[in-house]
């Protein structure tokens, strides 16, 4: 054990003999995104396409095939989308009429302010009493 250790000792001080490992994690991730991005496809092939998105198999008298795992899981996460889409756009509808509905409220308010501010002095005043009337 011993003589091992002194081996090893040995081993690592040696300048010509140095030990370095090249560890590359990030190569298998970024293997072909250029060429994906530049032509619009996902990043991941296998996220849709013929072979995940079609049936496994079909019966020869007609019968639908019953849905794989992954496109339940996939069905189910488009609802869910579109869930949320709809409910987000029936929150930026409920929004642009509420903010037109204020303004509307805020320019009719500043109106019958000037309106009340603005009032007819003198004979105008005279004229439109008798009119009125």
């Amino acid at each position: 054990m011993a003589a091992r250790i002194a081996l090893l000792r040995g081993f690592l001080s040696c300048p010509s003999k140095s030990v370095s490992r090249n560890i590359h994690s990030t190569a298998p991730v970024s293997f072909d995104q250029d060429w994906r991005y530049s032509r619009g496809i996902s990043r991941n092939p296998n996220a849709s396409g013929p072979l995940t998105d079609n049936r496994d198999f079909s019966f020869v008298d007609g019968r639908p095939t019953p849905l794989g795992k992954g496109q339940k899981r996939r069905i189910v996460l488009n609802q869910l989308r579109a869930e949320k889409i709809l409910q987000s756009v029936k929150e930026m509808d409920f929004a642009v009429e509420r903010f037109q509905q204020i303004t509307k409220q805020t320019e009719e308010q500043r109106k019958s302010i000037v309106e009340g501010r603005l009032k007819a002095k003198g004979h105008h005043a005279l004229k439109k009493k008798t009119d009125s009337s």
